[in-house]
């Protein structure tokens, strides 16, 4: 044999010796998962907010985003009850979202086009009414805690969010004599405050203002400044 047919030999039987893996499942693309969430009391409603979903899980540009699935929990509140902050991670995140999901229901889906009505800037913005609460007289005694998870095409759901939770309150009722004054370059906005909370009860308390405006033209008030 000659020395270059052995050559050949050998890188042949070289080749043959590497090892074989076995086959991989193809990677699968769900979204990031929603996170920041943020609940806050506006009046009757709570406002839940996150980040529109736009990456994937490996931080690709999403596509074909289906909806946003909205979760609530209400639970009995006991005096003296304090919202614990979500848990960060490992077995105790486990343990929150296993306790989550069995307790939650399904407080809304919202498909792409219904999230476009309620994107504002970077965010998606939902009001759940406290309403029904309020009718039962069940607000004030009870802890809401909320989640979201955000689906891909039909089944391909995200992680789901940090579950954050919010212990709403009987809100005041309307500000009395709103009257407004313009004057040079600016409108002064003067009002009494309320005589009564919502559910008749005096005297009446409230710990701040949200001011609004809307342009004409424009479909929706938006938040001008607290005062």
């Amino acid at each position: 044999m000659t020395l270059r047919r052995a050559s050949l030999v050998l890188l042949l039987l070289a080749a043959g010796c590497g090892k074989k893996l076995d086959p991989q499942p193809p990677i699968l693309v769900v979204p990031a998962r929603p996170e920041p969430l943020r609940v806050e009391q506006d009046g009757t409603d709570v406002i839940v907010r996150f980040p529109r979903p736009v990456r994937t899980a490996q931080g690709d540009p999403l596509t074909s985003l289906a909806k946003v699935t909205i979760y609530r929990e209400v639970q009995a509140a006991r005096e003296g009850e304090r919202i614990l902050p979500p848990a960060k991670g490992g077995d105790e995140r486990t343990r929150e979202e296993k306790s989550f999901r069995t307790r939650a229901e399904i407080l809304t889906e919202l498909s792409r086009d219904e999230m476009d009505e309620r994107t504002f800037g970077d965010e998606v913005l939902y009001r759940d009414s406290l309403l029904p609460l309020y009718r039962e007289k069940r607000l004030g005694r009870v802890l809401l805690r909320y989640a979201v998870t955000a689906t891909r095409e039909k089944k391909r759901a995200s992680d789901l969010s940090p579950v954050i939770g919010i212990l709403p309150v009987v809100p005041p009722g309307r500000p009395l004599s709103l009257r407004a004054v313009v004057e040079e370059k600016r409108v002064c906005l003067e009002w009494l405050p309320p005589d009564e909370m919502l559910d008749g009860s005096r005297p009446g308390r409230a710990g701040a203002y949200a001011v609004y405006r809307k342009d004409l033209g424009q479909e929706w008030y938006g938040i001008r400044s607290p005062s």
